[in-house]
């Protein structure tokens, strides 16, 4: 989960994006890549609970109907503190990885090197 509030996004998808990066290559060492699964979703701030003022705070708009939640995907949620680089690159990310995309190992490095990299860097604080 990436975008809690209170926490650096940029930072955050970074260090995130590098643990995963990890995990794969260590799952394909392992030669069990196929069992290797990730839900990577945003953060969607809940009434009632301990972040939901917090959210307030930080510029999300209060809902009070339940009309108004009735729209919202935890997986494409997009909060005001989350950037639209962020937003997108982790979008991106996800349908990409192998687990998702079926890519081969040696095709999502490429990608991870080529186009993901690249980019952490220009969001890195």
């Amino acid at each position: 989960m990436v975008g809690i509030p209170g926490i650096d996004t940029k930072t955050e998808i970074v260090h995130t994006f590098e643990m995963m990066k990890r995990m794969i290559d260590i799952f394909h060492e392992e030669s069990d890549l196929a069992k290797l699964d990730f839900l990577l979703s945003f953060f969607v701030p809940y009434p009632g609970t301990p972040l939901y003022q917090r959210c307030i705070e930080v510029g999300f708009p209060p809902l009070s109907l339940l009309e108004e939640w009735g729209d919202f995907d935890q997986f494409d949620f997009h909060t005001p503190w989350v950037s639209d680089t962020c937003y997108e690159l982790t979008k991106e990310f996800r349908e990409k990885l192998p687990c998702n995309s079926g890519m081969s190992y040696d095709d999502w490095g490429e990608y991870y090197q080529s186009a993901v990299r690249p980019r952490l860097g220009c969001i890195e604080p």
